[in-house]
């Protein structure tokens, strides 16, 4: 996974060094994933090794999950963008999860990171955690580093006008 993880970055990378996209989806598996990570020694699919509590083989996953995150990150850090600068200072990755907490299925306080430098409009190094907050916030945040000119994102009760304004530059 974290060869394929890498091999796919860099062809997101040169497609937008190339101009041909401006913004990507990439998921490394499915919601809810029935992947089975045999490669950190998990017998079972994700899905069912968290609710089955196995919190050691949960953890060797996500750690897994998170090199192939940062594999994603350096191939972004090492690219040139067409204006001479690296693809990761000038854009934003918004990265999350289907699910704050797997096994109860809930998506109260969703685990978000921004990375990237949004050409100078993204401060880097900060943890902000909102306790029964609305994910929009970080969604109008990456907008709003990448220059774009929202007031407020969401809907449906989970609109915002503020983000995290402390991360933006």
């Amino acid at each position: 996974l974290l060869e394929r993880t890498r091999a796919m970055a860099e062809l997101v990378a040169l497609a937008i060094k190339c101009g041909q996209t401006k913004a990507v989806s990439f998921m490394l598996t499915s919601p809810a994933t029935t992947h089975v990570f045999s490669n950190v020694g998990a017998a079972e699919e994700m899905h069912k090794t968290v609710h089955d509590g196995l919190w050691e083989t949960t953890r060797q996953i996500t750690r897994h999950q998170m090199e192939c995150f940062g594999a994603l990150l350096d191939v972004f850090a090492n690219t040139d963008s067409a204006t001479g600068g690296k693809l990761l200072d000038e854009g934003v990755i918004y990265a999350t999860s289907e699910y704050s907490e797997g096994y109860q299925h809930s998506v109260n306080e969703l685990p978000v990171l921004l990375a990237g430098g949004g050409c100078g409009r993204l401060r880097a190094g900060h943890h902000l955690r909102e306790q029964g907050g609305n994910v929009s916030r970080a969604q109008l945040t990456a907008l709003r580093a990448l220059g774009l000119p929202f007031d407020s994102f969401g809907f449906n009760g989970g609109e915002t006008s503020s983000p995290f304004s402390d991360i933006l530059v």
